[in-house]
């Protein structure tokens, strides 16, 4: 990643920071920001549809709580 590059997704990474700390209620609001721009970040930079979710690990189950779309959610719950 290029110096430009590298500077850009750090302020996008801010920006999504400093939103959640705005909106402290909306965690699931924050972290599907931050998996939609993982995602998007991935893809762009490796060339292939990458999906990204977030997964909340409980003592008797797991649910994902946050994905870069329908799909990765869906995919998240299979696995």
């Amino acid at each position: 990643m290029e110096t430009g590059e590298q500077n850009e997704v750090f302020q996008r990474l801010h920006q999504l920071i400093d939103g959640a700390v705005t909106l402290a209620d909306d965690v699931k609001g924050f972290l599907e920001g931050m998996t939609r721009y993982a995602s998007a970040t991935l893809s762009r930079v490796t060339g292939a549809q990458i999906e990204c979710a977030v997964t909340l690990h409980r003592r008797k189950r797991s649910v994902t709580i946050a994905g870069s779309s329908d799909t990765a959610i869906l995919l998240d719950g299979v696995e």
